[in-house]
């Protein structure tokens, strides 16, 4: 028991070490609201899609690229999607169905999920891990925009629209950019 608390610690502990202090960072003053938006912004335009490309194109296609499990991901994500959505019509008001299954299904497996397969694995974590991440992100994109679509009237539901904006969305071109890299 002490092992198995040890290793989690020891996996865990560099990962949220990094969280907490960036909000000592923001309580102290040394970081402010500007910063912060600025380094989401890069993390989400150009570092976190640029990792994916990586991980994505750098996987072994035996090894890093487990299509079984990534299958399975995706359809039980998927799956969960639905139960949700369905669970939303009976606990939630229009108006705030989008927004309550967009919470309630996505996860933060693309900084967190990442940081932690290769604080565990190392390169091979952080490969197969970003194959993941890639699959399981581009999944929840879609679906997002749909729901959101769907009862945003300030989103636009036409399917041309949503399309455009799955496509023009940074992670999917990383993303895609690494799968269809790979398979050259």
């Amino acid at each position: 028991m002490t092992h198995l608390l040890l290793d989690t610690l020891n996996v865990s502990l560099p990962v949220f070490t990094m969280v907490f202090m960036g909000v000592l960072l923001k309580r102290l003053g040394w970081i402010d609201q500007a910063f912060i938006n600025t380094a989401s912004s890069l993390v989400f335009k150009v570092t976190m899609p640029a990792l994916l490309f990586l991980s994505i194109l750098r996987a072994e296609p035996g090894e890093d690229f487990q299509l079984g499990l990534v299958v399975y991901y995706l359809i039980i994500s998927a799956l969960m999607f639905v139960l949700i959505w369905a669970w939303s019509l009976y606990r939630c008001p229009r108006q705030q169905r989008g927004v309550y299954v967009q919470a309630a299904f996505r996860g933060n497996c693309g900084i967190m999920g990442l940081a932690l397969a290769t604080s565990m694995y190392g390169e091979l974590g952080l490969s197969l891990g970003g194959v993941m991440a890639g699959g399981i992100i581009m999944l929840n994109l879609v679906l997002s925009a749909i729901v959101l679509a769907v009862y945003s009237p300030l989103v636009n539901s036409h399917p041309g629209a949503i399309l455009k904006d799955v496509a023009t969305n940074p992670l999917i071109i990383g993303i895609s950019g690494g799968l269809l890299l790979g398979l050259i």
